[in-house]
């Protein structure tokens, strides 16, 4: 709504073991919730690498749009090694929105999700946020 990129949310997605990919969405959780589970990381540590993570994607939104022009709405694959590196994969302009609705105790993020897009055309249009 202020045609400033935010962090919607965040998920984990596990694949299989012995696999390279994470299609399969029933096996999500929350990216916090995750990161305190898998790296063993407290609630403070995981909220400064929540906030890493953010900071780099929010950083390759600013250059896709000044590089290709403005997309308002897009979903980012990154992983975290076992360094706890942040690497994105890839900036998808077709993403999933549905996967949050896979995550049973936080419905709002779904509905933040769904509602992002029509939030950035409105300010796209010249709407303003009240």
């Amino acid at each position: 709504g202020r045609m400033q990129w935010t962090c919607t949310g965040i998920i984990a997605r596990f694949g299989e073991a012995g696999r390279f990919y994470t299609n399969d969405a029933s096996a999500v959780c929350p990216g916090r919730e995750a990161l305190r589970n898998v790296f063993q990381l407290n609630d403070e540590e995981a909220a400064r690498k929540e906030e890493e993570m953010i900071s780099v994607c929010t950083k390759a939104c600013q250059w896709l749009d000044q590089k290709h022009g403005t997309f308002g709405d897009v979903g980012i694959d990154i992983v975290v090694d076992a360094d706890l590196k942040v690497w994105l994969l890839e900036i998808n302009s077709n993403h999933q929105h549905a996967i949050p609705s896979y995550l049973d105790d936080d419905l709002q993020m779904y509905r933040n999700v769904l509602a992002k897009p029509f939030e950035f055309a409105k300010a796209w249009a010249g709407f303003t946020s009240s």
